[in-house]
């Protein structure tokens, strides 16, 4: 009984303690899916708080490019505004900042003496340092041959202002102006430019080809038939085709259509302004916008050298065709330039414009009646018209009535006193001349360097 009652007991016991072990077993299985759960709900809150943070931080970076947006968007609009203020500041005159350089390209025959005249008031009013050809010459830089700062007075390693008939050389011109120049040129049309020229150039290369020139029908009898009389071995045979287009650098015998695009294309590149001979007036109004001229004074002018009515010759239509045909590289460069000036009129704004003209050309008819009491022949040349100014003209009156020779010769006194000279050799008249003559030799040779006006 009492061996039974053991038995019983152990039994009770194994039974026990396997219930025991087994309900351990279930309380630790229970207490790990409890602490597994809860680590989850803790990463899965941290996560929540993570996409909650980042959410937050989207909204609040998508606010402030908002912000920005709409800073940058009112910071644009008042840029706008300023700049029309400015724009129209400009347009007014009432602030410009002008190029510190300016050069003319003075082409021959397209009233660039008078245009010449205005740039060199505006330099001598200014103090600027001008380059020079040899005192009482016109050819600057060696001219007919490609510019040559060595053969410009007085030497100095930048100038503000060249304005002197030149042959224009980009590169070497660059060179001895500041790096902000305002490079300008005018041209006429080529019709009319040529006329002007043959019935002007007295000297050569007309006169070597016919006997007397100014023969009635000498220039149809020239223009039926160029190629028996252009000759490149007479001094100075560039005037008779397409010179504008010489005094420019380019290459007169060139007239096919590719040089004449590449020609158009680099002056583009070049050029701040062209003006136009047929309107000369709407061009000196841009002029004197982009140079920040003060008044309109400073762009009134006296016709120079112009030829006297009688020797003029009236211009069919179809004898301008075939000037036109045979100067065909001026006639493109200038039908390209023609139209980018009614553009730029456009942008200026036609009835601003015509509204000026009529100012300007009011001051323009009373400074005439002021100053000119007639045109008159010259000595030397009376084919060409000089002024004779009335007796009560005054220094302005002198001043406009001034050929580039005598405004330059005055300007090489005056600017001895602004013009650093000191760091420069200065060459003699006499050598500069002799320079001024070995360049023109291998242009137009020795009889034209000796013959030529």
């Amino acid at each position: 009984m009492a061996k039974r009652w053991r038995r019983s007991i152990n039994r009770m016991s194994g039974i026990i303690r396997t219930f025991t072990f087994l309900l351990s077993i279930l309380c630790f299985f229970h207490i790990y899916q409890a602490n597994l759960y809860a680590t989850n709900n803790v990463e899965i809150a941290r996560r929540k708080k993570h996409m909650l943070f980042l959410a937050h931080e989207q909204l609040l970076n998508e606010h402030k490019d908002q912000q920005k947006n709409h800073k940058q968007n009112n910071v644009e609009k008042k840029l706008m505004i300023v700049e029309a203020k400015m724009k129209d500041k400009i347009q007014t005159n009432d602030f410009c900042k002008p190029k510190t350089g300016l050069v003319f390209v003075k082409t021959h025959k397209t009233a660039s003496t008078t245009i010449t005249n205005i740039i060199l008031r505006y330099a001598a009013k200014r103090q600027l340092v001008v380059g020079l050809p040899p005192e009482r010459r016109w050819e600057l830089g060696g001219y007919p041959a490609s510019f040559d700062p060595r053969i410009v007075t007085p030497q100095v390693k930048r100038y503000d202002v060249l304005c002197h008939h030149m042959r224009y050389d980009h590169k070497h011109v660059s060179r001895v102006m500041p790096k902000d120049t305002t490079t300008l040129t005018v041209l006429r049309e080529p019709s009319d430019c040529f006329e002007s020229g043959f019935g002007f150039f007295r000297d050569w290369p007309y006169s070597a080809w016919f006997e007397n020139q100014t023969k009635p029908g000498t220039l149809e009898k020239f223009v039926d038939d160029p190629d028996s009389y252009y000759n490149r071995s007479t001094p100075w045979f560039f005037r008779a085709r397409n010179y504008m287009a010489f005094d420019l650098g380019f290459d007169p015998d060139r007239s096919d259509v590719t040089y004449a695009k590449y020609a158009a294309h680099k002056m583009d590149e070049w050029f701040g302004l062209v003006l136009i001979t047929e309107k000369l007036d709407e061009s000196l109004i841009l002029l004197k916008y982009l140079l920040c001229m003060e008044t309109y004074d400073e762009i009134i002018y006296i016709r120079l050298k112009v030829r006297q009515p009688d020797a003029k010759q009236e211009v069919s239509d179809e004898l301008k065709e075939k000037i036109r045909k045979w100067n065909s590289l001026d006639t493109r460069i200038y039908e390209h330039f023609a139209k980018k000036l009614e553009d730029k009129i456009d942008a200026y704004g036609r009835d601003r414009m015509e509204n000026e003209l009529t100012n300007f050309r009011g001051l323009l008819n009373k400074t005439r009646k002021r100053c000119v009491d007639e045109y008159d022949r010259r000595d030397m040349k009376p084919w060409v018209s000089r002024i004779r100014l009335k007796e009560d003209a005054d220094e302005q009156c002198d001043k406009l009535s001034w050929g580039e020779v005598k405004f330059g010769d005055y300007i090489r006194e005056k600017q001895l006193s602004y013009t650093d000279t000191l760091s420069l050799h200065q060459p003699t008249y006499d050598e500069i001349s002799r320079m001024l003559a070995e360049a023109q030799k291998k242009i137009i040779g020795e009889e034209g360097v000796r013959t030529s006006a």
